[in-house]
């Protein structure tokens, strides 16, 4: 038989031992391991963990794939992928990324997971990288080639909304108002991430008044705003109109009266955002802008109307005298360390239609003196560039073509 002071040391060992046993199994994050059950039964404890680590690893174990997170559900799955796409090319070596990118994608797949379980632990935030969709719409601006990429992801944003919200009203049965709250903070999330790499502390660039109103078609107030507009607002308002091929004669009153014709530094050509409609191409060029001005990898306007098939575009650019036989080029000597996603410097217009265009471009170019066996720097003709993309017209129209030169 236990003493009294015995019984009493035996209850108070019992009783601290089996608090500290029931509340470490009510602390999920206690073995720094989270699993899917813990998601599901536990959320408001779970998605309280802010330690991810800052590099390849984590100090905490994460199934960041469970069943209810929104990077398993099938209608956002194309949404995610171009998101991650554009984030993060996957030719881009780690010297260039650094090993924070592993940190960023575990802290993102986590936000997708607690928006999957536990939205009303998510808010829009208010500081850092919040205007993904916003800074979106600007970047499409910048080239033809971010225009496409910005139209697929918005065109896949708006089709699953609708369903995100009936996921949300099925899964957490909540109200529609709260089901499109829900949706717009996942969708924004989504954007921020897909986005964030390219901007932080953004602001919008700067517009003549009414430039949302001219590229609808109402003219009036724009051209009564141009006069006392500055320089950047005129180009950005200029590239903006050209995306959206206004009428030649509101390119051609605003492109006179920009003085500063030629960029100072590399950067994508305005010109390029006008090939999809010839007689704003020759508004430009007419104008006095520089017909071969390239982009910070060396691609000029040529190769964008090749790239987008402007058969039209392509004859009035090379009969203004544009370079047929321009290359993509870095700035100066090649860098082992270019973090461009460029490896095959030296490709020139050719080589690009036979990757991207017809057997009527390839002739265009050819007949306009375009060297038919020029290589890059790793050696590949256009012929290769043919080949290599499947272009098997393409490739056989070239390998007929340079054995004609050989007779």
């Amino acid at each position: 038989m236990l003493n009294g002071f015995e019984q009493m040391r035996f209850i108070i060992t019992f009783l601290i031992f089996f608090s500290g046993h029931s509340l470490s199994n009510e602390d999920p994050l206690a073995d720094n391991k989270v699993t899917c059950e813990e998601m599901e039964t536990s959320p408001e404890l779970v998605f309280k963990l802010n330690d991810l680590g800052s590099g390849r690893g984590s100090p905490n174990e994460v199934d960041y794939y469970c069943p209810k997170s929104l990077n398993q559900l099938g209608f956002l799955q194309k949404v995610i992928a171009q998101a991650g796409s554009i984030r993060s090319p996957s030719w881009l070596p780690q010297y260039c990324t650094g090993t924070i990118i592993y940190a960023q994608r575990r802290y993102y797949h986590f936000s997708l997971a607690k928006l999957g379980y536990f939205p009303q632990g998510s808010s829009f935030k208010k500081n850092g990288k919040t205007h993904g969709i916003e800074y979106s719409k600007e970047w499409s601006y910048q080239s033809l080639y971010n225009r496409e990429i910005y139209t697929a992801y918005i065109k896949e944003v708006e089709a699953a909304k609708p369903k995100l919200e009936e996921w949300y009203i099925k899964n957490h049965h909540v109200t529609r108002d709260v089901a499109k709250k829900y949706t717009d903070i996942a969708l924004q999330s989504i954007s921020n991430y897909g986005f964030g790499s390219y901007f932080y502390n953004w602001t919008p660039e700067p517009l003549i008044p009414f430039t949302e109103e001219a590229i609808k078609g109402n003219f009036t107030n724009f051209l009564s705003s141009i006069s006392s507009s500055s320089e950047p607002q005129k180009l950005n308002s200029l590239r903006r109109l050209l995306t959206h091929q206004a009428p030649t004669k509101i390119i051609e009153k605003l492109a006179s009266t920009i003085a500063t014709k030629t960029p100072s530094k590399r950067s994508e050509s305005i010109i390029s955002s006008s090939i999809k409609e010839p007689l704003n191409v020759k508004a430009l060029l007419d104008s006095d802008f520089p017909i071969d001005h390239q982009n910070e990898f060396g691609k000029t306007a040529l190769f964008y109307a090749i790239q987008f098939n402007q058969h039209d575009s392509v004859k009035l650019l090379l009969s203004y005298g544009a370079n047929v036989n321009h290359t993509y080029q870095q700035e100066e000597k090649e860098d082992k360390w270019s973090c461009s996603g460029i490896e095959q410097w030296g490709r020139t217009p050719l080589m690009h239609a036979a990757q991207h265009s017809d057997i009527d471009m390839l002739n265009l170019l050819i007949n306009n003196q375009a060297d038919i066996k020029a290589k890059d720097i790793k050696g590949s003709t256009a012929f290769d560039y043919a080949e290599n993309s499947d272009k098997k017209e393409n490739a056989s129209f070239l390998l007929k073509e340079v054995g004609a030169l050989s007779i």
